[in-house]
């Protein structure tokens, strides 16, 4: 069986302190990035990454400010919640332990509070979840219309916004491409050319995730139903209706509630990582504002980086086609799928990471961001994303 490379939940990652330099890559190819961060407020890890394009932007990068008073006195406590829409999440959180019984007990109270809220979201959105609201309307005929709960509401709603907000590049019925090409089943991926989907096939599945926009999502009465489109497409006898997995925005709809969870317990250090790929970073008690390191898609070791920012009381999204995906005849295919074909992307963009905004936002524009290719991502940032730090990188070889 073909292996198919699976990053193991790691597309960046941070630290209080990170300490480097940029790394001498020898005889490696050498790869574009394009950011709308000032110079000055990052730093460049290796040197096959070069900045190509700098793009117009009003944001800025937070100061060291807000560590605690007296930071010998805090301690951390976190918890790993396993296989949470397939990813896991990791919180943790830090307080004053002087009072060490009434601080453990606080910590205990609100990580125990984030676990219920993570099977509350688990058992709304996940595809694994025999009755969850999407499972629901995957199963549903084409037409039908099928009470979901409020957080499958609010998720539905959220990504209808964003796939009008980014001209369909963001689109969660590409279901059948994703599993056309091997993610998301049980089974082997494709191990030689014959062995993928058919193109007939693959446009038919694309036709029908075209259809997303007509959608219909409402509330009556204080309940919330969703109507599945009508559309259909029939291949070799078989008729398939509309299936979406919210998997991506709804890890980033969580983060949003564990963010504002943190909030309003009262805890001002810490952070939500869920899945790696959605990130939501408080203040650190020591050093006031984290350096957030991105993840080399085309490392040589594990962990390799290539450019450091600060960040702090800020989401962070990133996409990358490094996270799941195998090659056949040197072709890499990864199950970030390209709406406008119905394949994977492979318009040169390998990684795309949006700071700011909420994390719900960041989880669907940097899908998106991967699917444009660069001329369409770069106008897509300077006249929609002029609020957020973004940062792609791109290969050009």
């Amino acid at each position: 069986m073909k292996k198919l490379f699976l990053a193991f939940a790691v597309i960046f990652s941070f630290a209080a302190i990170f300490a480097g330099c940029v790394e001498k890559e020898d005889n490696k190819p050498e790869y574009e990035i394009y950011t709308n961060m000032s110079e000055g407020s990052y730093e460049l890890l290796l040197d096959n990454y070069k900045v190509a394009g700098a793009v117009a932007s009003e944001t800025t990068v937070p100061d060291s400010g807000g560590a605690a008073e007296n930071p010998s006195a805090y301690k951390s406590m976190g918890r790993t919640f396993y296989y949470i829409m397939t990813a896991d999440a990791t919180i943790v959180v830090s307080e004053d332990f002087t009072d060490e019984n009434a601080a453990e007990a606080k910590c205990e109270e609100f990580i125990g509070s984030v676990k219920d809220k993570l099977e509350e979201v688990n058992a709304s959105l996940s595809i694994g979840v025999e009755h969850s609201a999407v499972s629901l309307f995957n199963a549903a005929d084409a037409g039908e219309v099928i009470e979901i709960d409020e957080t499958a509401y609010e998720v539905f709603t959220l990504a209808e916004q964003m796939y009008k907000f980014t001209d369909g590049y963001y689109n969660p019925a590409v279901y059948y491409s994703v599993e056309a090409y091997g993610f998301n089943t049980n089974g082997g991926v494709p191990e030689s050319a014959a062995q993928l989907p058919a193109d007939g096939t693959i446009e038919k599945f694309k036709q029908l995730s075209s259809h997303f926009g007509d959608i219909l999502i409402y509330e009556d009465e204080g309940k919330y139903y969703v109507k599945k489109p009508a559309a259909t497409v029939e291949i070799d006898g078989t008729v398939y209706s509309m299936k979406i997995d919210l998997g991506g925005i709804g890890k980033g709809y969580t983060v949003d509630l564990v963010n504002a969870m943190l909030d309003e317990s009262g805890f001002k250090y810490g952070y939500f990582d869920f899945g790696s790929s959605s990130i939501v970073c408080k203040t650190h008690f020591k050093m006031g504002a984290y350096e957030l390191g991105f993840k080399n898609p085309r490392g040589s070791y594990f962990g390799e980086q290539f450019l450091k920012t600060k960040i702090k009381n800020e989401c962070v999204s990133t996409s990358a086609d490094d996270v799941k995906y195998y090659e056949i005849d040197g072709v890499r295919y990864c199950h970030v799928i390209d709406p406008m074909t119905g394949k994977p992307v492979n318009k040169g963009i390998m990684s795309a990471t949006v700071i700011g905004g909420t994390a719900a936002e960041g989880d669907a524009l940097t899908t998106a961001l991967m699917a444009m290719g660069k001329d369409n991502a770069l106008k897509f940032i300077e006249t929609k994303l002029t609020d957020r730090r973004v940062v792609f990188t791109y290969d050009n070889n």
